[in-house]
């Protein structure tokens, strides 16, 4: 999984955060699931969009 940190693994979720754990060599970083997630940032481009006519 591509991170701004670099390649990594996800090694968990954090669901009510919608972020993911990612490990990074050594390290771990904390993502947004938006952020390195393709299908999510898919979903997100199509449906998330604010509406014109929102109040």
């Amino acid at each position: 999984m591509s991170t701004p940190e670099g390649e990594g693994q996800v090694i968990g979720y954090n669901v009510p955060g919608d972020r993911v754990t990612v490990k990074v060599g050594s390290r771990r970083c904390s993502c947004p699931s938006a952020s390195v997630c393709s299908p999510r940032q898919q979903h997100e481009a199509r449906y998330d969009k604010p509406a014109d006519d929102a109040i």
